[in-house]
């Protein structure tokens, strides 16, 4: 992808969505414009002992570990719905 979003990354931020909010999904088309970046802050889990990143590592509920990383995702046309390019689904 080209943001660099991985499948099973946790959300932390969306632009200025709280995604903690129970309609944080009803607000990503206030933020989401065509070619206009929007920041994302996710928790990406941590992939082996010798993951290269220079981020703190979190161990979260789950008890795995986690490291933060901040992206840029630059909505756009794609053969799906929307502009994301992805699906975001609730955990």
């Amino acid at each position: 992808m080209k943001a660099g979003l991985r499948e099973n990354d946790l959300l932390s931020e969306f632009g200025e969505i709280n995604i903690y909010s129970l309609d944080w999904k009803k607000q990503l088309p206030s933020v989401v414009r065509e070619s206009e970046p929007v920041r994302v802050v996710v928790m990406r889990k941590v992939e082996g002992e010798k993951e290269n990143t220079e981020n703190p590592i979190f161990e979260l509920k789950d008890k795995q570990k986690y490291y933060k990383m901040t992206l840029f995702v630059v909505p756009g046309r794609w053969k799906g719905r929307g502009l994301l390019g992805c699906q975001i689904n609730p955990l």
